[in-house]
């Protein structure tokens, strides 16, 4: 809830259950929106009706530990040989070069069809990762060991990978590039640039949301020389 010179946050300790409430001067959210839409706020109807209107995108890799066959047969170091293929591509390794072993990430699952996959057996999975490495080094399957499956949307506190693009993303990200009181947004999920909702935008929205609040408190110093000192949440 925001007040006129602060802003409380009540959340709950994952450990011990509790409830605790913090405040602060202002606050920099970094929720992905499908979840700030489930937080208890004080926002107009109008500003939740935006963010109830956002939509997670879903994604899947699968990555195997393998001894380098792809170095060592085919002379390739690093980079991403694409397929068509469900997997979509293998994406070798650029850390460790000329090492016994290293990660392979042989499939990245989004856009059509990556929902359904996710939904699939762990072994399913497996097999369809196996069969995209043949597909490109036939025989070479027998190296892979120790595979790994990781889909964004059954990752607690993120459960998703960015937002799906159209109209309702665009909306999302014209209203939080502008501060809700005293609450700034930063995140993936409204985009400053042309990127659109990758590392990248998330990390310029941070650094936008710090300027403007770089610009925010030197306005509040100015006006108030003997106040507190800013504190963020």
């Amino acid at each position: 809830s925001q007040c006129t010179d602060h802003v409380n946050v009540t959340w709950r300790d994952g450990d011990a259950g509790r409830l605790q409430t913090s405040q602060a001067h202002f606050v920099i959210s970094t929720l992905p929106f499908p979840l700030l839409a489930n937080i208890d706020t004080d926002f107009s109807d109008a500003v939740l009706s935006v963010v109830r209107s956002a939509r997670h995108g879903h994604a899947t890799k699968v990555a195997w530990q393998s001894e380098r066959f792809w170095e060592r047969d085919d002379r390739i170091f690093g980079g991403i040989s694409w397929l068509n293929h469900p997997a979509r591509m293998l994406w070798y390794p650029s850390d460790r070069l000329n090492s016994p072993q290293g990660v392979l990430v042989a499939g990245y699952f989004f856009g059509k069809g990556a929902k359904a996959f996710s939904d699939t057996s762990f072994n399913e999975q497996y097999s369809v990762s196996t069969s995209a490495v043949e597909l490109l080094h036939p025989g070479a399957s027998q190296y892979l060991m120790n595979p790994i499956s990781v889909s964004w949307e059954q990752q607690r506190y993120s459960e998703g990978p960015w937002l799906e693009g159209g109209t309702s993303s665009e909306k999302i990200s014209r209203l939080f590039q502008q501060p809700l009181g005293r609450i700034y947004f930063a995140g993936d999920g409204h985009a400053q640039n042309a990127i659109g909702v990758w590392q990248e935008s998330a990390a310029n929205s941070a650094r936008y949301a710090v300027s403007q609040l770089a610009e925010r408190f030197s306005h509040f110093r100015a006006s108030n020389p003997r106040g507190s000192d800013l504190l963020i949440g």
